[in-house]
């Protein structure tokens, strides 16, 4: 039968002598640019602007795909592309309140797309005693002018190989930077003990879980943990 080459609108690509293998989605980005007629467009650098719209605007009465367009963008973060999961993110806090402008910001993620259609995912084949586990977080302080609420992202790895990746809000409004990073630190934590006990189950020798952060006052909290008057706040939002 040979090498599985397509799954679900993933396309895998296997190379033995390099042991490695891509998980990309290729034709699933250029079936997207034709079905949103972007085909034609010009390729951006980001998949979004500085500064985006963040008004919630009543629904427009004209009809606009968006809804339909989120959703396909959110298939491909979910699939194999985590670069456009901030932006996704976004576009998602709209689908009951659009505009053109948010459908604007929609199809430069398209653009984005256009000219990076063959990232992906990278998987390369390592040998060593143990697995390699780890997470790496980080945040955006109070970045939403409408409710300056925090956003946390974080990626896991086995071996350096991505296995999980997120972006979302915070659920309550960090009062600093140090607060912000250490939530987004808690949230990676919970996806790195989930690797950490699958690999346990899977009876595969692993290292003691890494978690990576860049900013030294969360880092100083996680590694000190006890009550401090600047974080003690922290409790009581909980």
């Amino acid at each position: 039968m040979g090498n599985v080459k397509y799954l679900l609108g993933v396309e895998i690509l296997i190379n033995r002598p390099r042991r490695e293998i891509v998980y990309c989605q290729r034709q699933y980005v250029h079936e997207l640019l034709k079905r949103f007629h972007m085909e034609n467009c010009n390729g951006c650098a980001t998949p979004e602007a500085v500064s985006e719209s963040t008004a919630v605007v009543p629904a427009t009465s004209d009809y606009m795909p968006y809804r339909e367009l989120v959703g396909a963008l959110q298939y491909l973060v979910g699939a194999s592309r985590p670069d456009i999961a901030h932006a996704t993110r976004h576009l998602g806090k709209y689908l009951a309140c659009y505009d053109h402008t948010h459908y604007v910001q929609a199809k430069r993620v398209l653009r984005y797309l256009k000219a990076t259609s063959d990232f992906g995912l990278l998987m390369n084949v390592t040998t060593g005693d143990e697995v390699r586990v780890a997470a790496y977080s980080d945040a955006d302080y109070a970045n939403d002018p409408a409710d300056r609420r925090s956003v946390s992202g974080y990626v896991t790895t086995l071996d350096g190989n991505v296995v999980s990746y997120a972006s979302r809000k915070q659920e309550i409004n960090a009062l600093s930077t140090c607060e912000a990073e250490y939530i987004a630190m808690s949230e990676a934590t919970k996806d790195l003990l989930w690797l950490s006990g699958l690999c346990k189950e899977l009876e595969w020798k692993h290292s003691v879980p890494l978690l990576l952060g860049d900013n030294q006052g969360a880092i100083a909290l996680t590694a000190k943990p006890g009550k401090h008057s600047k974080s003690k706040h922290i409790d009581n939002k909980r």
